[in-house]
């Protein structure tokens, strides 16, 4: 990923949050959302962003990591993001 192009993440938990955070490691700003706030603060903690909302992310950023539990998951947030 080019440097300074912000990454999106979406679900903070197993997969996502350490995704999120080893990107940010890297020098790559990070963008997170969870329906955990707890999570939120975790990524903050990291040095990372958190957004309020899923829409947030949609326009600030090109690159986006969708790291939820299910399909239906997936679903609920493509219909947000639309």
């Amino acid at each position: 990923m080019p440097h300074g192009r912000k990454l999106a993440v979406i679900g903070l938990g197993y997969v996502g949050l350490p995704v999120a955070v080893a990107f940010g490691r890297q020098g790559t700003p990070v963008i997170g959302f969870d329906i955990d706030g707890a999570r939120c603060d975790a990524l903050k903690a990291a040095g990372g962003e958190a957004a309020e909302t899923v829409g947030q992310l949609a326009g600030r950023c090109r690159n986006v990591v969708i790291a939820v539990f299910n399909a239906p998951q997936v679903e609920v947030l493509l219909d947000e993001l639309a």
